[in-house]
């Protein structure tokens, strides 16, 4: 959901040949992000868009996967469990910034990206001037009160950006 809050997904996910799986429990989600502007009003996530297009395809879960869900929802939510099992089943590479979830799906050897990774794979594609990767990562700093951590590989990249800098609505 973080690649949404940029305001270009499209651009990124066509720049980088990627069209995400959305399982059911992921699409039922209400998913809001602050609004594009500073102060104004939360904006409800809607794929029907990107569904319409075809960079977004809404997936049914077989039964070998349901089976698999019941069992990785003692550990994650039902969204993030759904898209583990996918992964899995699949042999697919899962993006998530969730921790936990992370952690459950590399314990099970799924391949994995984090928004950062996907960004800097965006940059270098497509040449992403510095300026405007400056502004889509502030996007998403604001709209989605996403950071990376300090351990993660691409933190130095992310702030130096100046991203960091920006306030975070949420206090």
């Amino acid at each position: 959901m973080n690649l949404l809050a940029t305001g270009c997904a499209e651009e990124i996910l066509a720049a980088l040949e990627i069209t995400p799986l959305v399982p059911p429990a992921v699409a039922a989600e209400a998913v809001y992000l602050e609004g594009r502007h500073q102060g104004g009003p939360r904006e409800r996530v809607d794929l029907s868009a990107f569904y319409a297009s075809g960079l977004a395809l809404d997936v049914r879960l077989d039964a070998a996967e349901t089976d698999l869900v019941v069992e990785l929802a003692t550990s994650v939510d039902d969204g993030e469990a759904e898209v583990i099992a996918i992964a899995l089943a699949r042999h697919l590479t899962m993006a998530t910034d969730d921790r936990r979830a992370r952690r459950i799906a590399a314990e099970r050897s799924v391949t994995l990206l984090s928004t950062p990774e996907l960004l800097w794979q965006w940059q270098e594609v497509s040449a992403v001037p510095a300026t405007r990767m400056g502004e889509v990562l502030g996007a998403i700093s604001r709209r989605s009160h996403y950071r990376p951590g300090v351990s993660h590989a691409l933190y130095e990249w992310w702030n130096s950006f100046g991203a960091a800098t920006i306030p975070n609505e949420s206090g």
